[in-house]
Formats: C-alpha cells, structure tokens, sequence
C-alpha cells in the first residue's frame, strides 16, 4: 500500500510540474529605445525573464514618443498586472503621465499581452515545449520503475 500511495505523490508531483500549478508566471522583459522606426524586435538579445507577482499578464508594447520634431521608439516587455483585458490601455495611460513634455503613443498599435509561461519571447517558436501527455507517460514509465 505504501508503494502504491508514493507512486501516486509522485505522479501527482510531476503533473502539478507540468501544468505549472503554484507557480507564478514569468515573462521575458525588457526595455530599450532607439531613433528609426524598425520591424524586427528590438528586443532581440536584450531580454530577461522574470518572474511576475500574481495575479499578471506578460506584456509587449512599442510606444512612440513625439518631442517637439524628434521622434523616438520604446520596446517594452514586462510583467503587468491582469487588469481584465486593459492592460495596454492601462500601460498606455501609465506611460504618458510619465513623460508630460512628450505625446506617446502605441507605435502601429503594437501592444499585447498573453497568459502562458514565456509567451512574449522573441522567437515563441523556436522554444522546446514538452507536451503534457509526454510528461504523463514518463511518469508513469517512472512510477513503474520505483
């Protein structure tokens, strides 16, 4: 009986691993300005993750700040907090009081937020993911083997 309640712990253990039950979200982050309007990420190479304070989104945004004739870009990737689908909004809102000589804006509309661990990485793509019936299988196999 023993066995058999360990096997469950630690099958249960993997599975709360795997979807991330428990854990704060985490998002890449960053924050850079440059002076020409570019299309890639300007964020490439630059970023950080962190974990985020619940309850969050992470965050993406390049904002446009006008100063008299000079012109500036900002990227941004944070964490934020969820505010019910407001949140570039919000951000948005934040920014400009932060700079009252400067009109800022979203740059194209870019802003967007997402929900999933990592979700604003430069090149989502390219990131391994496990699926969650890989890391059942494995465990199980695991189980069988204790």
């Amino acid at each position: 009986m023993m066995y058999t309640s360990q096997s469950l712990l630690f099958f249960c253990a993997v599975v709360a691993s795997s979807l991330n039950i428990g854990a704060s979200l985490e998002c890449y982050t960053c924050n850079t300005t440059f002076v020409t309007e570019r299309s890639d990420d300007a964020c490439k190479g630059l970023e950080t993750l962190t974990k985020c304070t619940d309850p969050a989104v992470c965050l993406s945004a390049v904002l446009l700040y006008e100063d008299g004739g000079a012109k500036s870009y900002k990227a941004i990737k944070s964490c934020n907090i969820n505010q019910a689908g407001q949140e570039c909004e919000y951000f948005l809102k934040n920014m400009q009081t932060t700079s009252p000589t400067s009109k800022i804006s979203l740059y194209n509309n870019k802003c967007s937020t997402c929900e999933k661990e990592k979700c604003n990485q430069y090149n989502k793509a390219t990131a391994a993911l496990i699926p969650t019936f890989v890391v059942f299988i494995i465990s199980f196999v695991l189980c069988k083997l204790i």
